[in-house]
Formats: structure tokens, C-alpha cells, sequence
């Protein structure tokens, strides 16, 4: 480098910056459920679509456009008491409003319909294609980003129009290359099962069930051997039960408890509401640490006045909840759901360790060489279980054992299968 020594300091410190520049490359990598789409199946996706338009033209059907943006509020995703909209969205505000991308092709259906009533004919049927857009965790075979295809009616209550669309439908799968055996048509619609329901004399008050997740977080959740530790594990449970009921159109509730209860979540309706408890119950940080079952039953008794699902989810690690029990599966429709590590039935032999006790926070020595000690901690381990089941099955409550390292959904679905 020629010049004076401050030019040699100037070029030495504009090489260090071009070098720094230089290393920091953008990522190649794609954001988590995002793809991009070769040329091969794009050519598949436009003959379908083709296809799909060829059968929508033929049976009167408008082809419609939408924006990408809506306004937040308009799609039924701005949560007032928070200011802001779902979580589940991807949104921007701007000035005043929130902006949101659609997650799907009906709710700005409902938006064109509702400003364009006066214009449109009735029945109005109109199929849209688009991309749609969701701020949720990906998964395999599911996106954030995906092309989403809709035939709808609007403005007539014919049962005709769903005959339509079933045969509609079928045409299009035929059509797309599949053969009739190849698929199944299966009707969603609650009016069917309410209408059921209305023929067994049900009443709309009897029709609406309730779940409550009664979740311990003491300190023994504390604790794991295999890739996670029991909290997590119920917390994955609670989480699967309470999409469930969401997807039941079911109110759900929470009520987190150690030896008092910490937090309660009376049982609403709602996306949102679920995302609420699923949040609590990643994030909750208990103030206690030892368990007491009993005064978390006696709450539920106190705060539930209707007939519930309940489920119940600890260690089951206390006993002295025998009559509180009794009292709400007289009441409820309770199940218990017993999380345990495989380590925890019986001590291997690793001769003198320091254990510490999660709920109390006392440590102490112990001998597990000596067979008296291994023996006399798998007979309480024994007691604490046989308590457990014992009194569910005495109550006429349903109890289900969930090891931390086997798969709870087979539990779970050969629970319901046998319920």
C-alpha cells in the first residue's frame, strides 16, 4: 500500500470491512415451511387446475379474485382485548389498521358478499384459486404457503346446492385422472348432527361439552431420563387434548395447580382461547413446587357447575384424594392420566448417590447398592400406583398410564376406542 500512514490506516480498515461483508452472505437456506416449485410439478398443478376450471365453468360457477391482504378485523382474526391480531396470521399494521395476509379463500368471501350483496345473482356461485397464507408451526406435509382451491354457494338454503357439490366434486377428481373407486365423499356439515340429535330429543344445552385440563406443574415434573422431561410430555398432552376439542367446536378450560391452584382459565370457544392455554402451558412458571391433588379437585368442584370432561394429568405422585375424587367423577366425566418415567418404578443399582428432592429442594445421600433401599423405594413407588388406580376404578373414573418414552397418541386413541 503506497500513501502516508493515515491513508495505509484508511485502506487497512476499508479491506477489514469489504472482507467482513464479504463472509456475511445471505442465506441460501428457505424459511420453515416455504418450498420452491420445479417445473415438473408445476406443469402437473396447471393441468389440474385446468381440469378443475373446465368442470367449474361447466356447472355455472364465476371465477373470482381477491386481494392477498385483508383487513384484519374483516377476516375474523383482530383480537380486540389484545390489540392485535391472531397469532396464527401473518400481519402488518398500517397507519391505524392491521393488515393481515388470508389463511384462507372463505373469509374474504364473506367480505366480497357482504359489499357486493345488492350486485351479485342469488344463488351466487363463484370458485376462487390462491395462494393462502399461515403463521403456524410446519409440519410434514403442511405449509405456511399453499395453493387452496373453493366452489361455494351463496344466498340460497336448497338442499340441491349440496348435491351439487358433492357430484361437482366428484366430477373434478375424475376428471384430475382419479377413478371412482379411488375416492370417498364425505359430508362435514352440523346441521346433519344437530338434526340427529333433535330426532333423539337432545336439547341444544345437553348438546355443548365442556373440557377442563387439570394439569400439575409441581416440581416432580422435574424430571427425565429419555429425550424430554415429564412436564413436557404433559404439556404435549394437554396440547393434543386441547386441539381436539377445538376442532370439536368444544369450549376448554385450564386449571394449573401444585399444592394450591396457580392459574385458572375458565372454558371458552375459540382458536385464540386455545392458543391462550397452549401458550400458558409452555410458559407457566409455578410459584410452588410441592403437589396437592385433592385441593386442585376441590376447586374444580367449586368453580364447574355443569357436567364437564375433565382430564387429569400428574404423576399421581400424593395420595389423600380418594374422597374429593369420588366427589367429581360423581359430577364430571373424569379421566386420570399418569405420567411416569421409566426410571422412576424402580433405582438401578449406582451405588451412594446425591438425590434431590424436586418439591422439598432437600438433597441427600443414598445407598442404592444395598437391595433393603431399591426394595423399599419400589414398594412406595407400588403404593403410590396402586392408590391411583384403585380409587379412579372405584370412583367409576377412567385412568390411562403414559410413559414418557412410548407414544401417547396410541395410548390415547386405544383409551377412546375402549370409552
Amino acid at each position: 500500500v503506497c500513501g502516508t500512514r493515515g491513508r495505509w490506516f484508511e485502506s487497512t480498515l476499508l479491506y477489514q470491512k469489504m472482507k467482513k461483508e464479504k463472509t456475511n452472505k445471505p442465506s441460501k437456506e428457505l424459511p420453515l415451511g416455504f418450498v420452491d416449485r420445479q417445473e415438473k410439478e408445476l406443469l402437473v398443478r396447471d393441468f389440474i387446475i385446468s381440469n378443475i376450471k373446465k368442470v367449474m365453468i361447466k356447472y355455472g360457477f364465476q371465477y373470482l379474485e381477491t386481494p392477498s391482504f385483508e383487513y384484519s378485523d374483516s377476516i375474523g382474526k383482530f383480537l380486540p382485548d389484545k390489540d392485535r391480531p391472531d397469532e396464527g396470521v401473518f400481519s402488518f399494521q398500517d397507519e391505524k389498521n392491521w393488515l393481515s395476509l388470508r389463511y384462507d379463500l372463505t373469509a374474504p368471501l364473506a367480505r366480497y358478499v357482504a359489499k357486493n350483496y345488492l350486485e351479485i345473482p342469488k344463488p351466487f356461485k363463484r370458485y376462487q384459486l390462491g395462494t393462502v397464507w399461515r403463521n403456524e408451526k410446519p409440519g410434514p406435509g403442511r405449509f405456511r404457503e399453499f395453493l387452496q382451491f373453493d366452489a361455494d354457494f351463496v344466498g340460497t338454503k336448497s338442499l340441491q346446492a349440496d348435491a351439487e357439490l358433492c357430484i361437482l366434486l366428484a366430477e373434478t377428481l375424475t376428471k384430475c385422472g382419479l377413478d371412482k373407486n379411488e375416492f370417498i365423499i364425505k359430508v362435514s356439515n352440523r346441521k346433519c348432527f344437530f338434526g340427529l340429535l333433535d330426532s333423539l330429543k337432545i336439547f341444544e344445552e345437553e348438546r355443548e361439552l365442556t373440557m377442563v385440563l387439570v394439569v400439575d406443574v409441581s416440581g416432580s415434573k422435574q424430571f427425565g431420563t429419555h429425550e424430554q422431561f415429564k412436564n413436557e410430555f404433559v404439556t404435549e398432552i394437554a396440547a393434543t387434548l386441547a386441539f381436539s376439542a377445538t376442532q370439536n367446536n368444544d369450549k376448554i378450560g385450564l386449571i394449573l395447580f401444585s399444592d394450591e391452584v396457580e392459574l385458572f382459565i375458565p372454558p371458552k370457544k375459540g382458536r385464540s382461547h386455545v392458543l391462550r392455554i397452549i401458550r400458558e402451558l409452555l410458559e407457566f412458571r409455578p410459584k410452588k413446587k410441592e403437589t396437592n391433588i385433592a385441593e386442585a379437585l376441590r376447586f374444580l368442584s367449586s368453580v364447574m357447575k355443569k357436567k364437564a370432561i375433565v382430564f387429569l394429568i400428574s404423576d399421581f405422585m400424593c395420595a389423600n384424594y380418594k374422597r374429593n375424587l369420588k366427589i367429581v367423577a360423581g359430577k364430571h366425566d373424569i379421566t386420570g392420566i399418569r405420567i411416569y418415567d421409566k426410571n422412576e418404578v424402580e433405582i438401578p443399582n449406582l451405588g451412594v448417590v446425591q438425590m434431590v428432592d424436586q418439591e422439598t429442594g432437600k438433597s441427600f445421600l443414598v445407598n442404592t447398592g444395598l437391595k433393603s433401599v431399591r426394595e423399599k423405594y419400589a414398594r412406595h413407588r407400588r403404593n403410590q400406583i396402586d392408590y391411583f388406580q384403585d380409587n379412579f376404578k372405584k370412583s367409576g373414573a377412567g385412568s390411562l398410564d403414559c410413559r414418557t418414552d412410548e407414544s401417547y397418541v396410541k395410548k390415547l386413541l386405544g383409551y377412546f376406542k375402549q370409552r
